[in-house]
C-alpha cells in the first residue's frame, strides 16, 4: 500500500493532517499512528480517494525506482480484468437495484405510518364526542 502517496496529495491539496483527519472521522493523533505505522483501512482508503478525487487503486501501486517498473498489487490485478470487471459492473447494478428497494420499502413504511395515523385521528374524532356525551348524562 502506498501510504506516501495519501500524504503526498495531501500537501499538494493544501490539506494538514488535522483537516484530512476530521475529514476521515479520525483524531489527528489517530490519523498520525495510522500513517505512521501503515495501517489503513480499506473503508479508510475509500474515503481518502473520494476527498483527493482519485480510485481507490492507485493507494496499491507502487513505484520501483531501481528498474522505473510499476508493481501493481493483486487487488488491482483482480479489478483490471475484463471478467472481473464485468462482475463488478453486474455487482454495482444490482447494489443500486437494492438501494431502489429499500428506497420503495421506506415510502411504503412511511405510508402506512401515514394511514395508520389518519385512522388513528379519526378514531380519536369519533371518540370525543363520545366521551362528551358520556360527561353530560352524569
Amino acid at each position: 500500500m502506498n501510504i506516501e502517496l495519501i500524504e503526498s496529495v495531501r500537501k499538494k491539496k493544501g490539506i494538514t493532517q488535522a483537516q484530512l483527519a476530521k475529514m476521515i472521522g479520525y483524531s489527528t493523533a489517530g490519523y498520525q499512528k495510522m500513517i505512521a505505522t501503515n495501517d489503513v483501512k480499506v473503508s479508510i482508503l475509500e474515503k481518502i480517494s473520494k476527498i483527493f478525487g482519485l480510485d481507490i487503486l492507485v493507494f496499491f501501486k507502487k513505484e520501483n525506482n531501481k528498474s522505473g517498473k510499476k508493481e501493481t498489487s493483486f487487488l488491482q490485478g483482480i479489478a483490471t480484468s475484463d471478467e472481473n470487471l464485468e462482475i463488478f459492473e453486474k455487482a454495482d447494478a444490482l447494489q443500486k437495484e437494492l438501494l431502489a428497494c429499500y428506497k420503495t420499502i421506506s415510502e411504503m413504511q412511511f405510508k402506512i405510518l401515514m394511514a395508520n395515523q389518519t385512522k388513528l385521528k379519526q378514531e380519536v374524532r369519533l371518540e370525543l364526542p363520545r366521551k362528551k356525551k358520556d360527561k353530560k348524562k352524569k
